[in-house]
């Protein structure tokens, strides 16, 4: 069986995720999953609910971020007291 070079079958890590699962989208964010499905509720939160599955597309997620942060929603900078 001949090979071909111009064929390179991609590893899945290298395959870039256009949505993320509600748990996977809490470890991306940094949060638990709890605080993670509490954003899910807010109405301009980016989730597709398609049959029974839910997916929060990335680029949606990464400008709903940014958007929290410029209305000044979220401290750019740790606050944390001891």
């Amino acid at each position: 069986m001949k090979t071909n070079d111009a064929f390179q079958p991609l590893a899945l890590e290298q395959i870039p995720r256009l949505a993320l699962r509600p748990h996977a989208g809490a470890a991306a964010c940094g949060v638990c999953p709890r605080t993670f499905a509490n954003w899910m509720k807010i109405s301009s939160f980016p989730v597709l609910r398609i049959g029974g599955v839910v997916l929060i597309p990335v680029d949606q997620l990464r400008e709903w971020l940014a958007d929290r942060l410029a209305a000044g929603e979220v401290s750019s900078e740790s606050e944390v007291t001891v």
